[in-house]
């Protein structure tokens, strides 16, 4: 298992030694995809000193020792590694030792939590007949990295919308309009910027909605076509997109937007904002 390694490391370094010089040109070191080895460029570094690697929030993402050296360029073994080195690493530095790794003088790079839970709240506008007005209330489960780069999400909503109807045959007659609709659905979600404070996440989700909708508090004339609405009481698809901006803590994030859908046959939209929590 020894000489594996040993072999391994050798290739790596080989070969990210001799990667394209624009490569190089970006950052002034290069890890490799299975996170246990990098190279730095470094004349000053010898063999034995320790090298932390930073993420672009300044979090040690990644500790490691010198153990070889060719012309400017030195093979770091990794050591201790808490995320994505070659995908999240921007920066490294040379430390004092072993007894510098500690969160009081580092920001120790935390790696997400695979999921996450929160709701949301909104305003919402139902595109049947006169746009009746309401709210949306929703929660949600993630599972981040669903799909590669992709997350899963599970979401449940409940929606009231409550306006007028008038008589279309009749401009004189109004009744109550009012609607209650509870959904589910399942699909996939998106981060943009996923590793700054500061992101954009969009979802795109289907499932089964089940609608009560009365006017003058009858439901066949929420159904009929005499009053304008023509809303898919019962059970009917359901789809709902999302696109949100967020900003990210520890361990929780807050974010809001606005998410187009279709529910009881209808087109509807919300505006809103929520909270997702990580579960540790």
């Amino acid at each position: 298992m020894k000489s594996k390694n040993y072999i391994f490391n050798v290739v790596a370094f080989t070969v990210l030694y001799l990667a394209p010089s624009t490569a190089i040109a970006e950052r002034d070191f290069k890890c490799g995809s299975r996170n246990n080895t990098c190279v730095i460029y470094d004349r000053g570094a010898v063999t034995g000193d320790k090298v932390g690697f930073f993420t672009d929030r300044g979090e040690l993402i990644a500790t490691g020792q010198v153990t070889k050296m060719h012309g400017n360029a030195r093979a770091v073994q990794l050591e201790q590694v808490m995320g994505p080195v070659s995908a999240q690493a921007e920066s490294y530095a040379m430390l004092d030792g072993p007894s510098a790794i500690s969160q009081e003088q580092y920001r120790i790079y935390k790696q997400p939590s695979p999921i996450a839970v929160g709701g949301q709240i909104g305003i919402a506008t139902l595109g049947a007949g006169a746009t009746a007005k309401g709210y949306e209330a929703t929660g949600e489960m993630i599972r981040r990295k669903f799909l590669g780069r992709v997350d899963g999400f599970a979401r449940g909503s409940l929606y009231s919308f409550s306006g007028t109807a008038t008589n279309v045959y009749a401009d004189s007659e109004q009744a109550a309009f009012g609607a209650t609709s509870l959904a589910a659905l399942g699909g996939v979600a998106y981060t943009l910027f996923s590793q700054n404070d500061f992101l954009i996440r969009t979802e795109a989700g289907l499932g089964l909605s089940y609608t009560l909708a009365k006017i003058d508090n009858k439901v066949s004339a929420a159904k009929s076509e005499e009053w304008g609405y023509e809303v898919n009481t019962g059970f009917a698809p359901h789809v709902r997109g999302a696109l949100m901006a967020g900003y990210r803590f520890d361990g929780w994030q807050i974010e809001g937007g606005f998410a187009p859908g279709i529910l009881a046959g209808k087109s509807f939209t919300s505006i809103g904002a929520g909270l997702l929590i990580n579960i540790k």
